[in-house]
């Protein structure tokens, strides 16, 4: 906290940084300047689909990058798009001009994976009439370029840490290819961001091989981002255009293990950036479990392996990383790694997304921390009802708050122990707890009731039970 001479001017900074009024953030976004306390964007899983209006994929795949909005503004297709889709052209403007309507003065912004569509290989070749790769992979770099282009350019002096998702690939979902094209084209693209000398050397000099990178942050020298590929880890992956023997996976933990020592010799704080999240996939466990009456498999996110040895790391480097950031679940949750000792602690902080595909509302985070320690203390929420009569309407729409963390969850910061006090009040039977998260989990649709009364207890075991035995042990204890 900061001393107690500052105090009011603090409370003042908090007051208005996280009231609903988005001119007043805008406002007061600026004002931080160089103080203790400032702010983070996180916006996740854009899902962009460019195929979103038929009629105009011949000229996106005629053109280069920098005349596509000038093609999408002439679309005929009106609107935000369904739940349900991906991300349109008209949603991925709105997110970007009210994150920077809400936020113009953010430190930096991280994005964790997922700039490509769903199914985009398929996509492209029913509405571009081949199926030829080599004409999909130029498609596929200019999508990323122009999704790029519109970040850098409404934020030119914001530092940005993007990682990759699953779908960020030209082999197909699951299958990026180390060391391959789809690496190097995209290297090039996102430089962009990194204008830092020693930044721009690490993040080119690594990004290339398996899609990770390890930098400062910008004007903060004991203050790291480490980004990795977890799609490497994931249950899912396959080399589809690679070396099948090769074991990626391998050389990117042990890669981690490195930085996380070194940055540990250095005395320097970090924050683990990536798109998928260890543990279990709780959604997919589920659905199994609904389709085979009596079955009882437990699906993970990560091979166990990989699984185990990243907690293993958390354990060991629990003083030097700060806390991880993940996509992927395009649901607004949490996981808590706690060692058998209790004495380390550390929580995943998973950011909803852009794209409403899964029925979510879309949504993005601002998060407040203490430059001096790296520490988040709070996030804010803001979301796009779908459901509004102006997006019904097709109106310029203006995101609203949704909620911040320490006011709804009754927390004075947030951390992994607030994380923890606030899953341990979930199964209280009053529920005041447990249906707020219900109501954050899919930034508020109503209409959607993935956490309910009868799911509400495998989510819970997830959160802090991540391996395949702990949480089966959390289901039958419970």
């Amino acid at each position: 906290m900061n001393p107690k001479s500052k105090r009011p001017c603090a409370i003042i900074i908090w007051a208005l940084l996280f009231s609903t009024g988005v001119s007043t953030s805008a406002r007061e976004s600026t004002a931080i300047g160089k103080r203790r306390t400032a702010i983070v964007i996180s916006l996740s899983d854009i899902h962009f689909n460019p195929f979103f209006d038929p009629s105009l994929v011949k000229s996106l795949v005629g053109s280069n990058y920098t005349e596509w909005q000038a093609i999408f503004e002439h679309s005929k297709v009106v609107g935000y798009g369904p739940r349900g889709a991906d991300s349109n052209y008209v949603l991925l403007k709105s997110a970007i001009d009210n994150i920077h309507n809400i936020a113009p003065g953010a430190d930096f912004i991280i994005i964790p994976g997922d700039f490509l569509a769903h199914d985009f290989d398929a996509k492209f070749a029913t509405f571009s009439g081949t199926s030829d790769r080599k004409a999909l992979h130029p498609f596929i770099n200019k999508t990323i370029a122009f999704i790029t282009s519109l970040i850098a350019n409404r934020f030119p002096g914001t530092q940005v840490y993007p990682v990759i998702g699953n779908n960020d690939s030209d082999c197909g979902d699951y299958q990026l290819q180390p060391n391959g094209q789809f690496l190097r084209e995209t290297a090039k693209t996102w430089k962009v961001w990194f204008k830092g000398g020693l930044s721009s050397h690490a993040f080119t000099e690594t990004f290339p091989a398996r899609g990770s990178y390890s930098v400062l942050i910008q004007n903060q020298p004991r203050h790291r981002i480490i980004a990795l590929n977890t799609t490497l880890f994931s249950t899912n992956y396959r080399n589809g255009c690679g070396k099948k023997s090769d074991d990626s996976g391998d050389d990117e933990i042990k890669w981690l293990e490195a930085e996380l020592q070194k940055a540990a010799e250095r005395r320097e704080k970090v924050w683990l950036v990536y798109h998928i999240p260890p543990g279990i996939d709780v959604y997919s466990t589920l659905a199994l479990q609904g389709s085979r009456p009596g079955e009882q498999t437990i699906i993970p996110l990560w091979q166990p392996s990989y699984n185990e040895r990243f907690i293993s790391l958390l354990n060991k480097y629990g003083s030097t990383i700060v806390g991880s950031f993940a996509g992927h679940l395009h649901m607004d949750t949490f996981e808590v790694f706690h060692s058998e000792d209790n004495r380390s602690l550390s929580f995943v902080h998973v950011t909803p997304a852009i794209s409403p595909v899964y029925g979510n509302n879309p949504a993005f985070e601002l998060m407040r921390y203490d430059r001096r320690t790296f520490d988040v203390t709070d996030y804010t929420n803001y979301f796009l009802d779908l459901d509004s009569p102006d997006a019904k309407a097709n109106a310029p729409i203006t995101w609203r708050k949704e909620y911040s963390f320490t006011e709804a969850y009754g927390q004075r910061k947030f951390g992994a122990t607030a994380l923890i006090d606030v899953h341990n009040l979930m199964p209280d039977i009053q529920r005041r707890v447990l249906d707020k998260y219900e109501q954050y989990y899919d930034s508020s649709n109503p209409a959607l009731s993935v956490v309910n009364q009868n799911t509400w207890l495998a989510f819970w075991c997830g959160m802090t039970n991540l391996t395949v035995r702990a949480y089966a042990n959390c289901m039958r204890t419970y």
